[in-house]
């Protein structure tokens, strides 16, 4: 790769940095470029058990060992690789940074040490094996020792040695590095060795003075635990030959070879931990963990610390770390997480860190530690680390640490970007085998622009990296989301070679996982169930967490039970998921059996699908829980469905005094019963509001927000406008009063931010209001406080366009108007102008939004109407064309051909004209209808044509339907409005449209 070739050039030896070979031959050494750009990598935000000294003293061991070996390779004193790989050992036993940066090359260090050291050394083979376990390279050190015991004087010295904890280390370490793989573990041809070396300690421990039998008989315990730890990560048949050792072993030593009884630990637990092996305490701090028993982990990860304090050969099993890991796990918010993450650092397993770097003050230091890792495991990590954060951030990050994955700091996204177009405008004929790695580097940073350009470039055919570019195209679209670009995804994989290696592994998965996250994040289940369906099997059991997502969002007619059962089959533990979706799907079963965490997802669940019917029963088991009050009527906003004003007034009834002082729960009430058209309901509850019991500045602001409200009320109701003289504060109501349609001007003065008073533009954005539907801003004259950051602006309505009679296309008995909007007009303005050409002084509001190029039928209700017992159909002609930065499926192969009925009218392959027909079955998503048609079809590569920029998306709504619906549910015979056709051509060459617009202007 590239990447490697750019870390060659700047590679230098330890040797050529090294001070004594400068002192030695007199040259003034010139600093190279590397150690300028070493200063420039993020200093490590733990701090280490490890004095500095220490570090610097194996530094200093290593550089002399390289200058002694330069200067005299064939004449290196033995004292000097021994002493050096002892502190090697030391270091990485005890150290914070022991998978750090600073850390990766001791494990090569330590094999070029042991390679100048004499063949029976057995401490110096017993610190290369504990190098290598500490390095990660387990199995290296495994092959190594089987090496040697393979070899007969080696093992005959060893059963003979009088050094017999340098033998027991030795074999300790051995079986450590065979438990680091359930594959490996003791051959019985070497069982005899053991039995030797066990009996000779015996002897050795017998015929030694009582003051120093300490060291050999803690050797022999590591030994047997060590044994043990084997014993409890391998199967059956690679542990039988265990037992022949167990009589060699002391007898004191509880549960040795034996497999872990959550009665007997328990037992031990309430009296003393000192005699349970590491291994009955590993699995003892993961079963309490995973019950939430923080306590019991802490106790555990205290004993563990003493035990490597006072015997430092304990620290091989490495416990007080994979407890630590543990506890931070499971308990990241905690105080003694900070404390664990600040003392282990990096000797943390990354999937431990990566949960503290969820939390908020855990973010820095877990960005921290992962960055100064490299390798597949942290920087997989880090990635999920970064996807909750902003791409200014991911880019900040990267540029600051490099590449994690390949180890590289000078390698980043914008490097790799300059680097790849050079060798483009070189005209290197293979510049594109650069691709995937900058793929990679520009999705992880977050740079949509480039990446989305240079995906069009790649070759997807050749199959070799579409694993990585799978996963960088699956970041990016969860991250931008754009989730249409998920079946893409699963393309690649398909034409992807079978991985090979742990990295290709962690792609898959990564590139399956956010490709099954990027369309359930955008509301879209369909989608997201045909990406489970298809690689639910690569998706990790760790990510449950979407899958339960997947499974609560499927609605009542979405097939749940099957999916429920692909869940399980797939092996997620989706046990707790099952019992709220029966609650969601079957009447009949009760909400009583659930726990009371299970009632609180049950209640957010609901709450988001609007079943305001299971919020209220959970209200009545919990009448005096305020969340649970919030859920209810934020499931009442969502519910799409009718719901009387009797029903409403009764649930309002109930509603706890002390949640009415809250100011969000008093705002959301109004909300709720403005959109469900209970007017009568608000006015009572704005006349029994009463702040006076609360504080006075909550009090203050109730009587300011009950006014406001109170204004808004009379205004829908009677049209009679509110005072110029008060300044509203809610910008909903403010919203609310420009989004309402009326034959008279109307202005309010309202407080807005700095930001947003400056431009109507950004007025119109902060009020969640068209453009179009402002007029102009008048800057009032009232005092403010020096401090507010807000303005005071006097907001009118946009000003009504003449609107010619014979546009009115229909008047229903219920107060429903139907008119025809001409292309190039503001709605709003000609809404309004209908409105005085009809000489109506109700105040109305739109059913829906259109661009100012589009035409066609428009639908004013009164505002005292809700919309949520209606059902509409739209027929809607579009022009269509393929989006240029996205494939597209042909167009009668797409899923939105068929979901709305479409009609092929005519075109090429450039533009295509086509009618829709659109079913909205809750009348009050009408308003959101064309804005979801037009992400549907951009789901499929398609986009609506924008003839001139600012007009609009091009569509003409040629038939609007309108249906009452009974109290019963039953659909009544609708009103069907029509308005003539037209030819969607852009609106200067339209002369429909031009003829239109002359006749406009001469009224």
């Amino acid at each position: 790769m590239w990447a490697s070739r750019v870390a060659r050039t700047l590679r230098v030896t330890a040797c050529r940095r090294s001070s004594i070979f400068f002192e030695l031959y007199g040259r003034a050494p010139e600093p190279p470029p590397a150690e300028k750009k070493e200063g420039t990598k993020p200093a490590l935000s733990c701090s280490t058990s490890v004095d500095e000294t220490e570090w610097a003293t194996c530094r200093t061991m290593l550089q002399r060992f390289h200058a002694q070996l330069y200067i005299s390779p064939r004449h290196v004193p033995i004292e000097l690789p021994r002493d050096t790989l002892t502190s090697l050992a030391a270091v990485l036993t005890t150290s914070a940074r022991r998978r750090s940066g600073a850390a990766s090359t001791f494990w090569k260090d330590a094999l070029e040490l042991r390679a100048h050291t004499p063949a029976l050394d057995v401490a110096a083979a017993a610190d290369t094996a504990t190098v290598l376990l500490f390095s990660e390279k387990a199995a290296l050190g495994y092959e190594t020792c089987m090496g040697l015991l393979h070899d007969t004087s080696f093992r005959q010295h060893l059963e003979t040695a009088l050094a017999v904890e340098d033998t027991l280390r030795f074999l300790s370490v051995f079986v450590m590095c065979g438990a680091a793989d359930t594959r490996r573990y003791v051959p019985a041809e070497l069982l005899p060795v053991y039995e030797a070396v066990l009996h000779n300690a015996k002897h050795t421990i017998a015929s030694t003075e009582k003051s120093k039998r300490s060291g050999p008989a803690h050797a022999v315990e590591v030994l047997a635990w060590s044994l043990d730890w084997l014993y409890g990560n391998t199967t059956d048949g690679a542990t039988e030959g265990l037992q022949r050792l167990r009589p060699l072993f002391p007898p004191w030593l509880p549960f040795l070879f034996e497999p872990y009884d959550p009665s007997a630990a328990k037992e031990a637990f309430s009296s003393s931990l000192t005699s349970l092996s590491p291994r009955w305490l590993d699995e003892m701090a993961r079963r309490a963990g995973d019950e939430g028993d923080h306590p019991s982990v802490e106790k555990v990860l205290r004993q563990a610390q003493r035990r490597e304090s006072t015997t430092p050969l304990y620290r091989l099993f490495q416990l007080s770390a994979l407890v630590a890991g543990t506890f931070v796990r499971c308990f990241p918010h905690l105080p003694v997480s900070t404390q664990a993450v600040e003392t282990y650092g990096t000797a943390l397993h990354c999937d431990a860190l990566r949960r503290f770097g969820t939390t908020k003050d855990g973010l820095d230091k877990a960005v921290g530690l992962l960055t100064s890792m490299s390798g597949a495991e942290p920087y997989f990590e880090l990635r999920h680390v970064m996807r909750q954060q902003s791409a200014e951030t991911a880019a900040t990050t990267q540029e600051t640490a490099g590449d994690v994955l390949t180890g590289n700091p000078q390698l980043n996204w914008s490097t790799a970007l300059a680097f790849t177009m050079h060798e483009a405008e070189s005209g290197n004929p293979h510049w594109r085998r650069y691709l995937p790695e900058t793929l990679r580097l520009l999705s992880d940073a977050g740079k949509a622009a480039p990446f989305w350009k240079l995906l069009q470039e790649y070759n997807a055919g050749d199959g070799a990296a579409n694993l990585s570019v799978a996963a960088s195209l699956a970041q990016m679209t969860q991250r931008s989301g754009k989730w249409w670009h998920a079946m893409e995804v699963l393309d690649l994989v398909a034409g992807a070679p079978p991985p090979r290696t742990a990295t290709e592994v962690s792609l898959l998965v990564s590139a399956c996982t956010d490709a099954l996250r990027a369309p359930l994040h955008s509301k879209r289940w369909q989608e997201a169930l045909e990406v489970f369906a298809l690689v639910g099997d690569a998706v990790p059991a760790r990510e449950t967490a979407v899958v339960s997502q997947l499974l609560m969002s499927l609605p009542a007619g979405a097939p749940w039970e099957s999916t429920l059962q692909l869940a399980k089959a797939k092996g997620f533990a989706v046990h707790d998921t099952e019992v709220l979706l029966r609650v969601l799907h079957d009447s009949g079963v009760s909400q009583q059996q659930l726990s009371h965490p299970q009632q609180r997802v049950l209640a957010s669940v609901a709450a988001q699908r609007g079943r305001w019917d299971v919020m209220r029963t959970l209200v009545e088991h919990n009448p005096g829980d305020a969340p649970m009050w919030r859920r209810l009527l934020q499931a009442l906003e969502c519910c799409a469905d009718a719901v009387d004003d009797a029903a409403g007034s009764f649930l309002l009834s109930t509603l706890p005094a002390t949640l009415s002082l809250d100011a969000r729960v008093f705002c959301a009430v109004a909300q709720l019963c403005l959109q469900h058209g209970w007017h009568r309901t608000l006015a009572s509850y704005l006349r029994t509001a009463d702040p006076s019991s609360a504080s006075s500045r909550t009090s203050a602001l109730l009587s300011s927000l009950r006014k406001e409200y109170q204004y808004l009320l009379d205004y829908v109701q009677t049209g009679v406008r509110p005072p110029l003289t008060y300044v509203f504060t809610d910008s909903y109501v403010v919203h609310q009063f420009i989004a309402c349609v009326a034959a008279r001007h109307v202005a309010v003065v309202a407080m807005l931010p700095d930001e947003a008073s400056v431009s109507k533009k950004r007025a119109a954005a902060y009020l969640r209001v068209p453009h179009e539907n402002l007029g102009t801003l008048h800057h009032s004259n009232t005092a403010q406080t020096p401090t507010s950051p807000s303005s005071s602006v006097k907001v009118y309505a946009t000003a009504a366009s003449a609107f010619a009679l014979k546009h009115v296309l229909h008047v229903s008995a219920d107060g429903f108007l139907f008119g025809y909007k001409v292309p190039g007009a503001s709605l709003f303005a000609s809404a309004r102008g209908m409105l005085q050409t009809l000489k109506l002084p109700g105040i109305y509001l739109l059913a829906y939004n259109m661009s100012a190029a589009s035409s066609g039928v428009f639908v004013l209700h009164p505002a005292t109407t809700s919309l949520r017992r209606y059902v509409f159909t739209l027929n809607v002609r579009l022009c269509l064309a393929n989006l240029a930065d996205a494939p597209f499926v042909p167009l009668l192969a797409t899923t939105f051909f068929k979901r709305y009925n479409v009609v092929w009218h005519g075109g090429s392959h450039e533009r295509h004209e086509v009618e829709a027909e659109v079913l909205v079955e809750h009348g009050f998503e009408v308003k959101m209808v064309l804005r979801t048609l037009k992400k549907d079809i951009n789901a499929e590569g398609w986009g609506l044509v924008e003839t001139e920029p600012g007009a609009g998306d091009l569509y003409h709504v040629a038939q609007v339907r309108c249906a009452a619906r009974s109290v019963e549910g039953q659909i009544l015979d609708p009103q069907v409005v029509t308005c003539g056709k037209r030819n969607l051509q852009p609106m200067n060459a339209d002369a429909d449209a031009v003829s239109w617009m002359d006749e406009a202007l001469k009224i």
